[in-house]
């Protein structure tokens, strides 16, 4: 049997991961887009989809969020901690328009990566 002083000092420990860092993902999405879009007509709908990217852009500007991907009628993005994506998400129900099956439903994830 192997001593436990010559066990520890001869195994290898890995190095931590210096690129993981804890981020809290925020989905944002247009209630009922393809009824919105069928309704709309490709013009009207083309103008809230880019009134919801604008939007969205600026209220992730406005809290330091960082868009990883448009999803066409959403997007995710990131934050550096929870307060600050709910506060964003917040934001969206009043600013993409006056009624609830047009405007952007954004949900959070919170993950410690």
């Amino acid at each position: 049997m192997t001593p436990p002083e010559t066990r520890y000092a001869t195994a290898s420990r890995s190095e931590p991961d210096v690129d993981r860092v804890p981020a809290t993902v925020m989905f944002t999405d247009i209630v009922q887009s393809t009824r919105r879009a069928a309704e709309l007509g490709d013009r009207q709908w083309r103008v809230l989809l880019d009134r919801h990217d604008e939007t969205v852009r600026q209220q992730l500007a406005r809290f330091r969020g960082k868009e990883v991907k448009n999803l066409g009628d959403g997007f995710m993005a990131t934050f550096d901690g929870p307060a600050r994506a709910v506060r964003c998400a917040a934001r969206f129900p009043t600013r993409c328009g006056s009624s609830a099956s047009s405007c952007a439903a954004a949900s959070i994830l919170a993950k410690s990566s």
